[in-house]
Formats: C-alpha cells, structure tokens, sequence
C-alpha cells in the first residue's frame, strides 16, 4: 500500500504526532510502541521532522514515566494513610484496654502484654475491651474471640 503524504501545518503536525504517541501508547500491546513509532518516523518529511518526533516520543515517553511515578506515590500514600489509620486505631483500643484493664484487674503480667501485644485486629481489641469490664482476670480478656 502506498501512502501520499499531503501537505500539513506545522501545528497540525504537532497536534497529530502527539495524538498518535498517546493512542501507540495506551491503545497498542507492549512491543508495538517501538515499531510503531518507527513507521512515524519514517513519514516525516525530513531530518527536521524526524528530530522533532523523536524529541516529541522522549518528552511524552518522560511525561508517561512521571504520570506513573506519580500515581505510584499517590497509591503508595493513600496505602500508607490507610495502614497508619489501621495502627493508629489498634493503638488507640489497645491503649484504652491496658488503661481499663490495669485499673480493673491490675497490671498484666509481661506474658500477657505480649499476648495483647500481637494481637492487630481491632475488632478483636474493641470486643476485649467490652470483655474487660466483666472479666475476672487478664486470661479470661486474652481468651475473648
């Protein structure tokens, strides 16, 4: 098949070029990127056009790395709050148990801080300190489910 070229605007080159780059990239499996952009810079006019294009493909190629760098941090801090939100509430029940706890039924004895201290399901945390209220003793707060 034999393409004829027309003549276009410099801008509308410009324009098209980057349409083209985005849709190779987010439109075409891997591998196709390389080969692709080989066949755009084959249609460029001339050396000038070739130059700009792949000026054009490592601008866009960096703006993609960014974008995904930057999404990369955003979910790494999103999952960071969450896990510091996650702690901070187990903290939080464990803390308001020990306090509960100690004035209730004494200070626990290092193994059961141990115990208490593995345990990171808040839930659990929150159903011991209901427990604690009622129980006789640290184990029978360390048996709640």
């Amino acid at each position: 098949m034999t393409a004829v070229r027309t003549s276009v605007s410099e801008e509308d080159w410009q324009v098209l070029m980057d349409f083209l780059l985005r849709l190779i990239a987010y439109h075409r499996p891997d591998g196709e990127l390389a080969k692709l952009a080989g066949i755009l810079n084959r249609a460029a006019r001339g050396p000038a056009e070739q130059a700009e294009l792949a000026i054009m493909i490592k601008t866009q190629t960096d703006a993609w790395l960014e974008e995904g760098m930057m999404r990369g941090w955003e979910r790494g801090r999103e999952e960071g709050l969450e896990r510091g939100r996650e702690l901070g509430s187990q903290f939080g029940a464990r803390g308001t148990l020990l306090y509960i706890g100690q004035r209730r039924l004494g200070e626990p004895t290092a193994e059961q801080r141990s115990a208490l201290d593995a345990i990171d399901d808040f839930d659990r945390l929150m159903r011991m300190a209901d427990a604690v209220t009622h129980s006789a003793n640290w184990d029978e707060v360390l048996a709640t489910p």
